[in-house]
C-alpha cells in the first residue's frame, strides 16, 4: 500500500515547540493520536490519484499552509471518491482540484477546496509570539512559576539570552518576597521588561503547592490574545467569487469546498460571506441583509460589492453605513465589524 509516513524509531511523546512545522507530528511523535493520525492519512493518500507527488510533497511539507491545504484536499478527495471516478487537477491551463465523474464517464462538476487561514498580520503576531515562547522555554526550566507575556512595543529582535536571565532574576525575587512585583489576578504578578529594542509584559504564574515539575515542562506558555476587527466573511466572499468565474467549468456546476482554519471565522462569518453583511433599516428598524453576498456562477447575478468594517453596536446605530435604494441601511453587530480575540488556548473573544 502507498503511505506517507513510517512510524517514526525514535520515541517522542513531547509536544510540538511553539515554531516548530506541524508535519513533525506525523514524522516523530510516537504519541497514540500521532499513530492513528498517520493511519488515517496513509489510508486516505493509498486511494488518492497522486500520479505527479504534488499531494505527496504538500503532505510532507515544512509549510504548515501548504501541508494543512494538502490534508484538507485529501479528506475531500476520500469523502466524494465514494459516489465518483475523480480526477485530480485534469486539464490544462487553469484546473480546479477535482472534476468528478459518473461511473459510465459522464462529466458531472468541478470540486474545488478552500482554505481560509488566519489573516497575514495576526498570523505574524503569532509567529513572532512563537519565536518568543521557543526562544525562552531553551533557556529557563521550570521551578515555581510559569510565564505569559505581552508585546507593548517590538522595534527589533532583542537579546533573548539577556531576557532569560532577566526573568530569572525575577523569579529568584518572587521566592524570596512573594509580595516584591505588582499584583494582577489573584497570586499572579506582573513585570515589565524595556530595552531600546522592545517593551514586554511578563506575568509570573504561580503553581500550586502539590503541583510536581515533569521533564518537558515549559516555563513560558505563550503570549497575549491577538484581536482587531475580524474581516473573515470579506475575505472568504473573495475566495468564493475568485472560484466561481477561474476554471473552464465545461457547463457544469461547480463547488467549492471550504475549510475554515481561520481561528477568527466562525459560521456567523461564513453565513455572512453566503447572504450578505446583516443591517437594518432607519427609519423602521427592519432587519435586512445588503447587497454583499457571494454571487455565485449565476453571469447575471450582481456583482457582490464591497464591504466595510463597522464597530459592534447592540443598541440603536446614529451612523449612516450605506443606502439601499430610498431606506438608509446601517450595519449589525456581525463581521467583519465584530471584535475578537484569540491567546494560546486558540479560542475566539
Amino acid at each position: 500500500m502507498r503511505h506517507v509516513f513510517d512510524e517514526p524509531r525514535a520515541t517522542r511523546t513531547t509536544a510540538l515547540a511553539a515554531t516548530e512545522p506541524k508535519v513533525n507530528w506525523f514524522l516523530q511523535s510516537t504519541r497514540a493520536e500521532a499513530r492513528e493520525g498517520r493511519r488515517v492519512v496513509n489510508g486516505f493518500f493509498s486511494r488518492f490519484p497522486d500520479d505527479g507527488g504534488r499531494m505527496y510533497e504538500g503532505l510532507r511539507s515544512t509549510d504548515d499552509k501548504r501541508l494543512l491545504s494538502a490534508l484538507d484536499e485529501l479528506l475531500v478527495h476520500d469523502l466524494l471518491s465514494h459516489r465518483h471516478r475523480i480526477e485530480y487537477e485534469e486539464g490544462d491551463r487553469t484546473r480546479p482540484d477535482f472534476r468528478l465523474y459518473d461511473n459510465d464517464g459522464a462529466y458531472v462538476r468541478a470540486v474545488e477546496v478552500a482554505t481560509l487561514f488566519l489573516r497575514e498580520d495576526w498570523a505574524a503576531q503569532q509567529r513572532r509570539h512563537a519565536m518568543v515562547e521557543d526562544a525562552l522555554n531553551e533557556r529557563l526550566r521550570l521551578t515555581t512559576h510559569c510565564v505569559s507575556f505581552e508585546v507593548r512595543r517590538w522595534d527589533g529582535t532583542p537579546s533573548f539570552r539577556h531576557m532569560a536571565e532577566w526573568i530569572e532574576r525575577a523569579l529568584d525575587s518572587l521566592h524570596a518576597d512573594p509580595g516584591v512585583q505588582s499584583a494582577d489576578w489573584p497570586g499572579m504578578r506582573r513585570k515589565l521588561y524595556s530595552t531600546k529594542r522592545v517593551e514586554v509584559i511578563f506575568c509570573f504564574i504561580p503553581h500550586s503547592r502539590d503541583y510536581v515539575v515533569k521533564d518537558g515542562d515549559r516555563v513560558v506558555l505563550g503570549g497575549a490574545a491577538i484581536g482587531g476587527w475580524v474581516n473573515s466573511a470579506l475575505r472568504l466572499r473573495d475566495r468564493l467569487e475568485d472560484n466561481a468565474v477561474k476554471y473552464d467549468l465545461h457547463g457544469k456546476p461547480h463547488a467549492v469546498v471550504v475549510s475554515v482554519r481561520d481561528i477568527m471565522c466562525d459560521l456567523d462569518e461564513v453565513y455572512e460571506a453566503m447572504t450578505g453583511t446583516p443591517a437594518f433599516v432607519v427609519a423602521t428598524g427592519e432587519a435586512v441583509r445588503k447587497a454583499t453576498a457571494c454571487s455565485g456562477l449565476d453571469e447575471s447575478a450582481p456583482k457582490a460589492s464591497t464591504a466595510h468594517a463597522h464597530p459592534p453596536s447592540r443598541g440603536p446605530a446614529n451612523t449612516r453605513a450605506g443606502d439601499d435604494g430610498a431606506r438608509d441601511i446601517v450595519s449589525g453587530v456581525s463581521s467583519p465589524g465584530m471584535a475578537g480575540g484569540v491567546g494560546s488556548g486558540q479560542s475566539r473573544g
